[in-house]
């Protein structure tokens, strides 16, 4: 008796299930049972049994089928299948041996004809399994790079594979059977290894330490030893893997690594996950500062809005500057003009750093251009200018220096990632503290930093190594301590025959004409800053919380509605399922979808563009938003 075996009896017959089960039932099988060849199926899929009893005429699917369709299943295919049938002719036995069938039995079935059928062919089974188990466990076996053996009751080896021949030295595995593994253990490691064998000889739990294996030239090896009960012949005995861990400190490094990089993608996905929620914060914030700077009168509280909106400008470029450092996110890289960067970062420098720092610029007439994503470089120069201002806590100068090199090749053989050609350097110097020749060589390693804990992060300067290695080009410093520090960032520059572009200015943008406008957007604030913005500009809007009450007002308003505006991530419906949904309602309707972070962004893309779908990442300006409405609304005329 083989309790353990599990039989499924396929009939669709109840009589025939029960007549099969009574013949099997004090044999000590496991049966289970289907009714319909799709249900046998399924049930051997499920159960992985050792053997199928299948009738032949079955309904639907019959047992041919059945079967042909157990061998083509790779998970399958091995499973002993006996066709059950009440034709003992020729033909339906060369039908069953096409499909697969292993053996047949007639019908009315005899006890004893069909318990011995089913007896031979269940072992016949194990007996292949076994054989299966123990070629994979051979080819573990000789093939693991770790050292294998299997002990007796005293300690002797009876097995070894050739991985832990050559760990100990040995000419040839034979050498080692017969042999205590204390032969190859040094002596300071004996007793934790006597102790250990014991353990697991008595029953215990798997056993590890480390210990040293003297090889035949007596040289040791340091190995990590596993040691765990087995059965050999029927005896108990334990099983040995001994592990080479001379690269430990290797390894210890790349665990190291590992954690950093997995930092770096904890980061990423963190700004990613607040991406959307900062910049609904930032939107309404900047489209206020819009409103109050038109109604501003005096110079003094438009200085002071400016400011504002520079602030919330640059708490947006800071969340894209983390999701470029932790998620390698590309901005797009644009024809610009290296000396408006420096000029606006003069500006904001000047205004709000202490007065004890004196800031200036040197900018060279005809500067070239470059070609790059300017929020990023944007970013480059803040972090110079805040680390060049941490160095001065007593006060200092800062300046900021702008000019065009060319790099011959003697220059670019002496200079790390430099290449002979035409740049724009970009130096940010300060008189400050200085920085020690001993931790020069670590400034831009990640989470390196000299600050006060809670004063950085250490991402600043490995932000700015990583921003100019993507814009093709390098970066230099030196620094003397009690003197100061110049770093110098060299930008590849741009031949171009067009003009300078010049800084962009606010378009006047037309104002609608009472044109009915839908607005989608789960943040209050958002929707109320949108509505009051569109209203000033002679616009209707009718607003809703979700996409369900967006497609729903649409409905009631077919007509009328000249335009969408959708959030793009909103509970109940979001913005991708509306936009399906109002395509449906009104195809020719202009839709402004407002991503709110990157991954919002990249889903975007692979909805289907059209002429009447257009896009505005958060943060944006008023301006921005009735711009981009207006070419939306251009697409109806």
């Amino acid at each position: 008796m083989k309790p353990e075996c599990t039989i499924l009896i396929v009939d669709d017959e109840p009589v025939g299930r029960e007549t099969l089960e009574a013949l099997l039932l004090k044999e000590g099988y496991t049966l289970v049972f289907a009714g319909s060849g799709r249900e046998a199926l399924a049930q051997a899929a499920k159960t992985q049994p050792d053997a199928v009893l299948l009738d032949v005429m079955m309904p639907e699917m019959d047992g041919y089928e059945v079967c042909r369709r157990l061998r083509a299943d790779s998970a399958l295919a091995e499973i002993p299948v006996i066709l059950i049938t009440a034709l003992d002719d020729q033909d339906s036995r060369l039908r069953g041996i096409e499909a697969g069938a292993d053996d047949f039995v007639t019908k009315p079935c005899h006890r004893v004809e069909l318990r011995a059928r089913v007896r031979n062919i269940t072992r016949l089974n194990r007996y292949r399994r076994l054989l299966d188990a123990r070629s994979k466990f051979e080819q573990i076996f000789n093939l693991s790079p770790d050292g294998i053996v299997v002990v007796d009751a005293e300690g002797r080896i009876q097995i070894a594979n050739p991985a832990m021949g050559a760990l100990s030295g040995a000419a040839n595995v034979a050498e080692l059977l017969n042999q205590s593994l204390l032969n190859w253990i040094t002596t300071d490691h004996a007793a934790a290894y006597d102790n250990a064998l014991a353990e697991v000889l008595r029953g215990g739990k798997r056993q590890f330490l480390e210990a040293a294996v003297i090889q035949a030239d007596g040289r040791r090896v340091p190995v990590e030893i596993t040691l765990g009960a087995t059965e050999w012949d029927g005896k108990p005995q334990a099983q040995i893997v001994l592990r080479d861990i001379t690269d430990r400190a290797d390894k210890i490094l790349l665990e190291a690594k590992l954690m950093r990089a997995q930092r770096m993608e904890s980061i990423g996905t963190l700004a990613s996950g607040i991406a959307h929620d900062l910049n609904n914060v930032l939107t309404p914030a900047l489209m206020s500062v819009e409103m109050l700077t038109a109604r501003a009168s005096d110079p003094k509280s438009k200085v002071m809005l400016a400011t504002l909106e520079r602030c919330i400008l640059r708490g947006a470029g800071i969340v894209k500057q983390v999701l470029a450092f932790g998620r390698g996110l590309e901005g797009a890289h644009d024809l610009l003009q290296p000396c408006y960067l420096v000029r606006e970062m003069l500006q904001i420098v000047t205004e709000t750093f202490p007065k004890s720092i004196e800031c200036a610029a040197t900018i060279e007439p005809e500067l070239w251009a470059v070609r790059g994503d300017s929020t990023q470089l944007h970013q480059i120069l803040l972090n110079l200018c805040v680390n060049a201002r941490d160095a001065m806590p007593n006060g200092g100068k800062l300046i900021l220096t702008t000019k065009n090199v060319v790099l011959d090749p003697l220059f670019a053989r002496m200079t790390p990632e430099a290449k002979p050609g035409a740049y724009v350097q970009i130096s940010v110097a300060d008189t400050g503290i200085g920085i020690p020749a001993a931790i020069m060589g670590k400034i831009f390693d990640p989470f390196f930093s000299t600050k006060a804990v809670g004063k950085g992060t250490g991402l600043g300067l490995s932000t700015v190594m990583g921003i100019v290695k993507k814009h093709g080009g390098f970066l230099q410093a030196v620094s003397e301590p009690g003197k100061g520090s110049q770093f110098s960032i060299y930008l590849p520059a741009v031949a171009s025959d067009a003009d300078e572009p010049q800084p962009s200015c606010p378009e006047n943008t037309p104002p609608g004409n009472g044109e009915l406008i839908l607005i989608a957007d789960d943040e209050p604030a958002i929707g109320e800053i949108m509505r009051a913005t569109l209203e000033q500009n002679q616009y209707r809007v009718l607003s809703a919380k979700d996409g369900a009450e967006a497609v729903a007002l649409l409905a009631q308003h077919r007509d009328e509605i000249k335009a969408i505006i959708l959030d793009f991530m909103m509970p109940v419906m979001d913005g991708a399922m509306a936009l399906l949904v109002i395509r449906h309602i009104q195809p020719r309707v202009p839709v402004i979808l407002t991503p709110g972070s990157p991954d919002e962004t990249s889903v975007l893309d692979t909805i289907l563009r059209s002429p009447r779908l257009k896009s505005i990442n958060k943060p944006f300006t008023a301006n921005e938003l009735l711009k981009t409405l207006a070419t939306a609304l251009k697409t109806i005329e």
